[in-house]
């Protein structure tokens, strides 16, 4: 799933979800949740799981690069 606000872009896959805080790909913060485990997104796990970070980011770039 493929979400894009005025401010920010998120894409889930699963119970993952990937947050990028801008409305385009550049200079900006991410944020990776396991909405199982975590639902109000609380915890950022990017430092923890930099391989389901970086799966997650190349679809999610993907899919915003067809969008544009």
């Amino acid at each position: 799933m493929f979400l894009r606000t005025t401010s920010s872009l998120a894409y889930r896959e699963g119970e993952w979800k990937l947050i990028h805080h801008a409305a385009t790909l550049e200079d900006a913060k991410e944020e990776l949740f396991n909405i199982a485990i975590d639902p109000r997104e609380e915890q950022n796990l990017i430092a923890d799981q930099p391989e389901i970070y970086r799966l997650l980011w190349e679809k999610f770039k993907e899919q915003v690069e067809m969008e544009d």
